[in-house]
C-alpha cells in the first residue's frame, strides 16, 4: 500500500495531529506500507490532515484543494481526511474570524465535500462540524468515521481490509 500524504509529520512530540499521524504512519510502514509526500500515479489513496501541511510547512490553498480534486477524479484515488477544528469554534465571531477564520472554514468544508472519508477524533467534534455545516453537507453520511484521539488500529485495519472501500 502506498499513501500520498499532504501532511509531513516531524519525529518529535508536538501535539495531537503530529502524534496521531506519526503513530499511523509507523503502523502502516511496519506492515510494508509506504508513505510518500509527492504524488505519483501508483499511490493507493491520499491522506490529508485538515488544511495543515505539517509543522512549519503552512496550509493547503484553494489551488491545492482543486489539484487534489483533479487527482481524485482523473486518477480515481480516494481521499481520507482527518478534520480537527473550525475557526468558528476556536475564535469569537469578531473581526479576526471574519478576516482569517471564515476563509479557512470554507476551505475545510470544501475538503470535507471532496473527501471520500472524513475522520473525526470524537463524537462531539463530528456533531459540531455537522451542526455548523452549510445545508448541502448536513446529512450524516457513511463517509464520516470517529477515531478517538489517537491512531488506533480501527483506521489502519479498515484501510487494509477494505472496510472503508472506495466511496
Amino acid at each position: 500500500m502506498k499513501i500520498y500524504s499532504t501532511y509531513k509529520p516531524v519525529k518529535i512530540p508536538l501535539g495531537g495531529a503530529n502524534n496521531f499521524i506519526n503513530a499511523l504512519f509507523e503502523s502502516i510502514e511496519k506492515s510494508s506500507g509506504k508513505i510518500v509526500f509527492k504524488f505519483s500515479k501508483d499511490i493507493d489513496f491520499i491522506f490529508i490532515n485538515q488544511l495543515s501541511r505539517g509543522h512549519g510547512r503552512g496550509f493547503l490553498s484553494f489551488f491545492s484543494l482543486i489539484n487534489l480534486l483533479f487527482i481524485k477524479l482523473v486518477y480515481n484515488k480516494p481521499i481520507f481526511t482527518r478534520v480537527v477544528n473550525l475557526n468558528s469554534h476556536a475564535f469569537n465571531k469578531g473581526p479576526r474570524y471574519f478576516l482569517y477564520g471564515f476563509l479557512s472554514d470554507i476551505k475545510t468544508y470544501a475538503l470535507i465535500i471532496i473527501s471520500n472519508h472524513v475522520i473525526f477524533q470524537s463524537y462531539y467534534q463530528k456533531y459540531f462540524f455537522l451542526n455548523n455545516a452549510p445545508f448541502f453537507i448536513k446529512k450524516v453520511s457513511k463517509k464520516y468515521h470517529i477515531i478517538h484521539n489517537g491512531a488506533d488500529n480501527i483506521f489502519y485495519n479498515n484501510v487494509l481490509e477494505g472496510g472503508f472501500g472506495r466511496a
